[in-house]
């Protein structure tokens, strides 16, 4: 759309490879001069109305008027464009779908196409008063209003006319027709053929119709002069003038210096043209003789003109430049045959149908490859393998996923059963799951046998298990594709198992072997209940989002034998300017209440790679970083990563080194895709009486947040997994310094 000055043009782009946006450049450069919205950049869209909408200028040039998808309907949008931002929300709730806006002269009102129990009229709405008015109604479909340049009248495009027969389902094609503003007095305009007569353009002084028509089998503009009633042809263009859709809006032209803008298909791409007021005014269409036309007939040309419903615009028969070849079988075609006779096979008029209510039925839908293994070792047999089954109806209203995995022994087997149901807005989900979860802790020591005369060693390996049983129950309410609520409820018991094993050594030989079971703290129950509102528009590349945003605010209290409450706030952005993404993050998670820092609750790690990479502790800590402190035996640079509440903040340029030709630095065949990232990183853990001193040091015995910052390459491993190989240098652990490490995760 072609601003009335025309200096600039607002189009719709996916430059940015994911999702469209609408942007704004200068008619005579090229150069965008602004992105103005787009669904990576603004959670409130679902998405842009770009297929049968264009945007339209307010008079004063000042705003814009657009089509979106938001909330799961239409809405009209304007936008000021000066400050880029949404000044107003226009939400029609007596109006389906909503396509081509069209601003008026006097900038009152925008005249619109809506649909209502599936039939295509015509509105106007006033910007005064919010309110709208119903101009065209009947079963004719009519779209794409636009004001004559005084308001008086507004040009439209309708399949009124003779070939449409609703009676037999044969409608002709779309053309165009005139109506006072009111909706009154509703004329059709000459056409020049049966092609279609599209996207109305009123000429600045409102003497001339430029419309897209393909009567010839391209799609090209032509002019119609209004005080001569003469038909020109303007453009010849051999990839066609068209949007993505044949009914897409694909012109515009300036009402201050009558230049046209169209768009061209061409090179696998759509790219705008211009042509300035004198060039636009076309060559004019001269119709053939009707005898000059019979004789240039041949009969396979006069046959594909029967199949396909009659003469071309200019009084031949139609061009078959239109037509998949060989356009003469269309003469033969048993499927085309078939579409010219809508009745042929129908019932009887009155033909009662036997009704039969819909029952879904839950049927296997994809089973995972079973695993299963045994092994043998020092401490015992164990049992390997997992196998995974989802079920669901005809619709996908309805699900069941099944889970077993056995890593262990007959203890360590872990189960899940969920139920998803889809059916209405309102989703829900039920299921119960068994989860087993093991940490072994070993050391040796020496002592002696038969009463202290023979020296011997012992090695002891301490095997703790919890179980967690849990029953669940949630519901999400979508408010729209990008953001939901959600509620849970749920009930968790928690029990223990300790076990010692001793082996005993004399010279190098095994002597004796005992497994103790060992006294076991009592069994907790807890219930929760849980609320949360998500916001989800990113984008996922192969291995990590890459543009959009995702959010999350949750509060779950839990009572029961311990009571506390927890909060989690995560917030995470991501900045496309292809081919590279700049993320960010924030994340907040913590534990409240008069149990939040009981010891027999797991405590919450900062060191996970997926929050700090280079504190993984638990794997690869040495005893020998711990600053020594006066009369205690902690660890300062264990215990800063450990607490009721952490808080971390992260940055990462990511950098698609590997991939496809559209998304991807080098396209290699057979190489997986692969993401560089360059990363800074840091957060900190604290508990109700220890709080964090917030101060960089790479050497203290406080409680300091911790930093790291490297480089790291995430790998998409066929589809199943993503791999992520970092180098980190944790700049609180100087002894450690920059050293490998590994996860399989994607990015966050």
């Amino acid at each position: 759309s072609v601003s009335p000055d025309g200096r600039y043009v607002a189009f719709y782009s996916s430059r940015d490879l994911f999702g469209f946006a609408l942007l704004v450049a200068d008619v005579h450069t090229g150069r965008v001069v602004k992105e103005l919205q787009g669904v990576t950049s603004d959670a409130h869209y679902d998405q842009l109305a770009f297929i049968a909408s264009a945007g339209s200028w307010s008079p004063d040039g000042r705003k814009l008027a657009f089509v979106v998808y938001a909330k799961g309907d239409n809405e009209i949008d304007i936008l000021d464009i000066g400050s880029r931002r949404v000044e107003r929300r226009i939400h029609l709730s007596d109006v389906g779908a909503v396509n081509d806006p069209a601003w008026s002269p006097d900038g009152r009102r925008i005249a619109f196409s809506g649909s209502r129990g599936g039939i295509s009229d015509l509105y106007v709405m006033d910007l005064e008063t919010g309110t709208s008015r119903q101009l065209t109604e009947g079963r004719y479909a009519e779209i794409q209003p636009q004001w004559s340049p005084d308001g008086q009248s507004i040009v439209f495009v309708t399949d009124r006319g003779e070939g449409t027969d609703f009676g037999e389902l044969r409608y002709g094609p779309m053309r165009l027709a005139t109506m006072n503003a009111d909706g009154s007095d509703v004329r059709l305009l000459p056409t020049i053929g049966n092609g279609k007569h599209v996207d109305p353009q009123f000429s600045p002084d409102g003497r001339s119709l430029y419309f897209l028509s393909d009567v010839d089998g391209f799609s090209d503009i032509y002019r119609y002069s209004i005080p001569e009633k003469a038909m020109y042809r303007v453009t010849r263009v051999a990839t066609g003038v068209s949007g993505i859709t044949q009914y897409s809006p694909a012109m515009s032209i300036s009402r201050a210096t009558g230049e046209l803008l169209f768009s061209v298909f061409n090179k696998a791409g759509y790219g705008i043209r211009a042509l300035d007021s004198l060039a636009a005014r076309g060559v004019p269409v001269q119709p053939a003789q009707p005898e000059i036309a019979a004789a240039v007939t041949t009969d396979s040309t006069a046959a594909v003109g029967a199949a396909i419903g009659g003469s071309n615009a200019l009084g031949r028969n139609p061009a078959v430049a239109g037509i998949l070849p060989p356009a003469a079988a269309l003469a033969t075609s048993i499927v085309n045959s078939y579409l010219n006779q809508p009745l042929r096979g129908l019932p009887p008029e009155g033909t009662a149908f036997a009704l039969q209510p819909y029952r879904p039925r839950l049927r296997l839908d994809y089973l995972g490859v079973p695993a299963a293994g045994v092994t043998f070792g020092t401490y015992g047999t164990s049992l390997q393998g997992a196998v995974a089954g989802y079920f669901s109806d005809e619709l996908n209203n309805r699900t069941i996923s099944a889970v077993v995995q056995a890593q262990g022994e007959l203890k360590d087997i872990g189960a899940s059963l969920a139920y998803i149901n889809r059916e209405r807005r309102w989703n829900w989900l039920t299921g119960v799951s068994h989860a087993p979860w093991m940490s072994i802790a070993s050391g040796v020591k020496d002592t002696l046998l038969n009463d202290g005369t023979v020296p011997a060693f012992q090695s002891q390996l301490l095997l703790q298990r919890q179980y967690n049983d849990e029953a669940f129950a949630a519901v999400a309410y979508p408010i729209s594709m990008t953001r939901r609520w959600e509620f849970g409820t749920g009930y968790q018991h928690t029990s223990y198992s300790s076990e010692l094993i001793t082996e005993t050594f004399v010279d190098n030989s095994l002597v004796l072997r005992r497994r103790d079971d060992l006294p076991n703290p009592p069994s907790i129950q807890l219930g929760r209940v849980n609320a949360a509102f998500v916001g989800d528009h990113s984008f996922f590349g192969f291995v990590s989002p890459v543009a959009g945003g995702r959010y999350r605010l949750e509060v779950s209290p839990v009572f029961g034998t311990l009571n506390f409450t927890t909060g989690l706030a995560d917030y995470r952005r991501y900045m496309f300017k292809k081919p590279v993404t700049f993320a960010v993050r924030g994340l907040f998670f913590g534990r409240f209440g008069r149990n939040a820092e009981d010891s027999r609750l797991q405590p919450l790690y900062l060191g996970q790679t997926t929050l700090i990479r280079g504190y993984d502790i638990w794997n690869d800590f040495n005893g020998t970083e711990c600053t020594q402190t006066a009369g205690s035996n902690s660890c300062p640079e264990l215990d800063r990563l450990i607490g009721s509440r952490v808080g971390v903040a992260s940055a990462e340029l990511r950098l698609p080194l590997f991939g496809v030709q559209q998304f991807g630095i080098l396209a290699v065949p057979f190489v997986p895709p692969t993401e560089l990232s360059f990363f800074v990183e840091g957060g900190t853990a604290w508990n109700k009486d220890e709080s964090p001193v917030f101060k960089f040091a790479t050497r203290s015995t406080e409680r300091i947040p911790v930093f790291s910052a490297g480089v790291s390459a995430r790998i998409n491993l066929f589809g199943f997994a993503v791999g992520e190989v970092f180098y980190a240098y944790p700049f609180q652990r100087p002894d450690k310094g920059a050293h490998f490490g590994f996860q399989l995760a994607p990015g966050w």
